[in-house]
């Protein structure tokens, strides 16, 4: 029997965040930034342990969605088959609880949809400082909500991405107008728009994409911490309601 392309080892890119989908737009970056990157750390050593090549792009960066809002997320381009890269989004996904995890398959065979990217850079190759890129932000996704943004972890440049296509009228002009009339006159930028290639990991699909890898016996223990947090915490909150009403009955 011949290869598929699922069989052959590739690089792929995993974008990963950590705040869980029904705790969307409730923190704002600087209540997680901390344990989100111990959380990226955590899965640099996960990867390391179990002998995927990798490497971490950035950890400590953030993106904003009309969604999801603005939230941390790491990028890690990992070498491996894409029934293995399904796979480890599908456990970082239940891990993190995500509604879905984005994959850029720019550098494969994949034969996976174009979708469009603006890309933001300074002039002169100067950083765009965590300040300016939040407001370049939230001044782009205000007027065209549906471009997701990612900022670079050094600064060097912005991504908006229109991951489903739903923006074909927004050119590098439209982008470029928004910059000039509300960012610092002090500092020039450039636009440029390409495409890139990226499939989403969702919920729907975790667990079929863990079983079809050696990853099921993780999920497993995956799902006994989860179990165990939750209902440890909701006895908790129990026990604590039954506390409060004791005390006040006691009064």
């Amino acid at each position: 029997m011949g290869t598929t392309d699922h069989d052959l080892p590739q690089t792929y890119r995993m974008d990963l965040g950590t705040i869980p989908g029904n705790e969307a737009k409730k923190f704002n970056l600087d209540e997680i930034r901390s344990t989100h990157t111990e959380l990226m750390n955590m899965v640099e050593i996960f990867l390391t342990q179990i002998g995927i090549k990798f490497q971490a792009l950035k950890k400590d960066n953030f993106s904003c969605t009309s969604e999801w809002g603005t939230e941390p997320y790491g990028s890690f381009l990992i070498t491996c088959t894409r029934t293995m890269i399904r796979g480890l989004c599908a456990l970082f996904g239940k891990a993190f609880c995500q509604d879905a995890v984005g994959v850029c398959s720019s550098y494969t065979v994949d034969g996976d949809l174009l979708h469009t990217c603006f890309l933001i850079t300074t002039h002169d190759g100067s950083k765009i400082n965590f300040d300016d890129a939040l407001k370049i932000t939230n001044i782009i996704c205000s007027i065209f909500p549906k471009l997701s943004s990612q900022r670079d972890e050094t600064g060097r440049y912005m991504e908006f991405h229109d991951y489903c296509n739903e923006c074909p009228s927004i050119t590098n002009g439209d982008l470029f107008q928004l910059l000039r009339q509300n960012i610092s006159k002090n500092i020039s930028y450039q636009v440029k728009k390409y495409d890139v290639k990226s499939f989403l990991i969702k919920n729907d699909d975790y667990i079929a994409a863990i079983e079809n890898t050696q990853l099921k016996q993780l999920e497993i223990l995956l799902q006994m911490n989860q179990l165990h947090m939750k209902s440890y915490n909701e006895n908790f909150l129990l026990c604590s309601k039954v506390a409060i009403k004791t005390v006040k009955h006691s009064w």
